[in-house]
C-alpha cells in the first residue's frame, strides 16, 4: 500500500518536506542497537543523541552529492549520516573519546582527511563519532543533558568555537530538542 503524504506523515526542515517520518523510523530502527550502546558507553541522553542524527540527516542536500570524492582528495566538508567533518573527527580521535580502528596505520598522527572518509560514511561508525562528539561537548562546556541539550544541539551543529547565547532563539536547535527529541522516543522504545 502507498503512504499517503499528508503534512503530519513528513518531517520538514525550514518549511521544506524532507522525508517521512516512516522512512526515518525505519533508519533509526536499524541503528537502534548502536544507539543505545553508545548512549551508554558515553552516558549520553540516547534521545538527544538519535535527534541530532534526524536532524543531521534531513538536511542532506545536493551539495552533499561530492562527498565520495574525499576518499580521493583531502577535504573537510561534513558526511556521512551524521555529517561530521573531517578535522572534528581527528580531534574526537587524538582527545582519546573514540578511535574508530586503532588497528589502521593510516588512523596515526597525522591523520589525513581522506583517510577518515570510510569511516565517517559507515552509519555505525558515525553514530559512534556523533556520540563521542556530544560527550566531549558536555565535557568542555560543562554541561549535563538533558537541562543542556539545547546548547549541546547548538554546538554539534555550529562547533566548538561558536558563541552561544542564552537569549537567542536558536530555530534549528529547538527543533532539534523539541520536535526530533519527542519524535526520537517513540522510535527507542
Amino acid at each position: 500500500m502507498v503512504e499517503k503524504y499528508l503534512p503530519e506523515k513528513l518531517l520538514y526542515i525550514d518549511g521544506q518536506a524532507r522525508e517521512t517520518r516512516s522512512s526515518i523510523k525505519s533508519k533509526i530502527s536499524e541503528l537502534k542497537p548502536y544507539i543505545l550502546s553508545v548512549s551508554n558507553r558515553y552516558d549520553i541522553d540516547s534521545n538527544l543523541l538519535t535527534a541530532i542524527l534526524i536532524d543531521e540527516k534531513l538536511r542532506l542536500s545536493v551539495d552533499d552529492l561530492i562527498d565520495p570524492f574525499q576518499k580521493y582528495l583531502d577535504l573537510n566538508l561534513t558526511v556521512g549520516l551524521a555529517q561530521i567533518r573531517a578535522t572534528t573527527a581527528k580531534e574526537i580521535i587524538y582527545q582519546g573519546y573514540y578511535h574508530p580502528n586503532p588497528e589502521d596505520s593510516k588512523l596515526k598522527k597525522p591523520i589525513k582527511n581522506k583517510d577518515l572518509y570510510p569511516y565517517l560514511t559507515q552509519r555505525d561508525k558515525a553514530v559512534y563519532f556523533a556520540a563521542a562528539i556530544i560527550k566531549s561537548i558536555m565535557d568542555k562546556k560543562l554541561l549535563d543533558s538533558p537541562t543542556d541539550n539545547l546548547e549541546i544541539a547548538f554546538y554539534y551543529s555550529h562547533g566548538m568555537n561558536a558563541s552561544f547565547d542564552h537569549k537567542k532563539v536558536y530555530i534549528r536547535q529547538k527543533q532539534i530538542i523539541n520536535e526530533f527529541y519527542n519524535f526520537s522516543i517513540a522510535l527507542l522504545e
